[in-house]
């Protein structure tokens, strides 16, 4: 197999990764607990680009090691790449189709910021993406997500005369957040090849949060450091 068709290949499964990975999350719900009024007014304040990009600016993962911010028309070319690669692969069932074409668009009035840790060695990634909207906003993304993941939690794509098979289970996040997600993203390439890719979301007032994992080489991904990164986030936003 020649290296530019490989290189498809794997672009095309990663955009199926990026698609069902795109951020949604759970509406959170208020349980009352706040104990002073200010925290109650950032729950649901709505945070620009700005802000959101600072926050992701001040994380840094297990190892210290700071994240890299991702700028806006790097997540705008990303989206558009997904789906073009969407467009030349044959997917079962069809619906599924367009459902990951449309998946990384996100609502008129939200904005975004995200950033990440790659692994040189590895290839391996993590990327937090953060969306800040109205609570009713993100709580209709929210659900809208969660119905396609529903209806495309299993799916082929064939491309280059190879087929892909991905799938999606539900796993148990352990955020702080009273509504928290978790998933894990399996994917089938050549010979039995199987890729894992993990995700958890949290929403908090008007910020959804969404962390993904893409391990390198043999590795697992873990949904405990994706949850204590979810963690951090929402700390920082809390404290603006």
């Amino acid at each position: 197999m020649s290296s530019t068709r490989t290189t498809f290949i794997a672009a095309t499964a990663a955009a199926a990764v990026l698609a069902l990975a795109a951020c949604g999350g759970p509406a959170a719900t208020d349980d009352g607990s706040s104990q002073e009024a200010k925290k109650e007014q950032v729950k649901t304040k709505v945070l620009t680009a700005a802000e959101l990009e600072a926050i992701v600016g001040s994380l840094t993962n297990a190892a210290g090691e700071p994240a890299e911010v991702m700028p806006a028309s790097a997540l705008e070319g990303s989206g558009e790449l997904s789906k073009k690669l969407f467009e030349n692969a044959k997917v079962t069932p069809e619906s599924c189709k367009n459902a990951n074409q449309t998946s990384l668009d996100l609502p008129e009035g939200t904005v975004s910021a995200a950033g990440s840790w790659v692994d040189l060695e590895t290839s391996g990634a993590t990327v937090v993406t953060l969306v800040s909207g109205e609570p009713a906003t993100l709580e209709e993304l929210a659900s809208t997500t969660n119905d396609r993941r529903s209806e495309c939690g299993e799916f082929t794509l064939e491309v280059s005369g190879m087929t892909i098979k991905t799938s999606i289970t539900e796993e148990k996040a352990d955020t702080s957040a009273d509504e928290d997600a978790a998933f894990m993203i399996s994917q089938e390439l050549a010979a039995g090849t199987v890729t894992k890719t993990a995700v958890v979301e949290a929403t908090q007032g008007a910020v959804t949060v969404n962390a993904t994992q893409v391990p390198g080489g043999s590795e697992t991904p873990s949904i405990s450091e994706l949850s204590a990164l979810v963690d951090k986030v929402l700390a920082a936003v809390a404290a603006k």
